[in-house]
């Protein structure tokens, strides 16, 4: 990323704080990619990342953040507090895709998510695509991601195929806008070699995308 520029390295060294950090942006510029490279370099610092997705969110947070950290520990919430006291680090919520909670419940996820900071002393990161109108936001400092340039879009899709970026052709990220998209067609490149040519990666994009059609296919073929 250039200097100037609120994306990649530039925007994980601003999420690092101290203060909270409401992180914004259309949908498709990497929000949630962006906060899974922060969670990674949390533990090289004094904090512990416990992540949310918003989604899950139905008035019981506990629940909500067991569901969301299930992909990466077997520790319950409240375990996996106990261990960043006892090692003396600083508990970060990461919140994704604040947006994805149901408008009714805006408002009790937030007084929630307070009331989390206030007994863990909690840091706050969250990813919205607009300034959540709730009142625990008004004091954390805002970061507008830049549109996804084509070295960006490289990254993101070698994340996702498990390759260095300077390994992927050009050609394999032009078909794809958005940072879902190129999530998905980098999973399908993650078990071989990488497509040659535009064609055969939308052709396996398509299929990873619509995998009943593909076996529908498969009957006539």
């Amino acid at each position: 990323a250039r200097d100037t520029e609120l994306i990649g390295e530039n925007v994980i060294d601003k999420l690092r704080g101290p203060a909270d950090v409401l992180l914004l942006g259309r949908s498709g510029l990497g929000k949630s990619f962006h906060l899974e490279h922060y969670r990674r370099r949390c533990v090289d610092a004094d904090e512990v990342p416990i992540l949310l997705q918003a989604r899950f969110y139905q008035r019981d947070l506990n629940r909500a953040i067991h569901k969301s950290i299930g992909q990466y520990t077997r520790l319950k919430p409240a375990e996996l507090l106990d261990v960043a006291k006892r090692l003396g680090k600083r508990p970060v919520l990461i919140v994704d895709a604040w947006n994805d909670c149901p408008g009714p419940m805006q408002t009790d996820l937030g007084d929630d998510l307070g009331a989390f900071q206030l007994r863990y002393n909690a840091r706050l990161v969250t990813a919205s695509q607009t300034i959540p109108s709730h009142s625990l936001f008004a004091s954390a400092a805002k970061i507008e991601l830049g549109a996804l340039r084509q070295e960006h879009k490289k990254a993101i899709f070698a994340f996702h195929a498990r390759r260095q970026s300077e390994s992927i052709p050009a050609h394999c990220c032009e078909p794809f806008s958005t940072a879902f998209d190129l999530s998905i067609a980098g999973r399908c490149q993650s078990n071989g070699a990488v497509s040659q040519t535009r064609a055969e990666l939308y052709d396996s994009y398509v299929r990873s995308m619509l995998p009943s059609l593909s076996a529908a296919a498969a009957v006539f073929v």
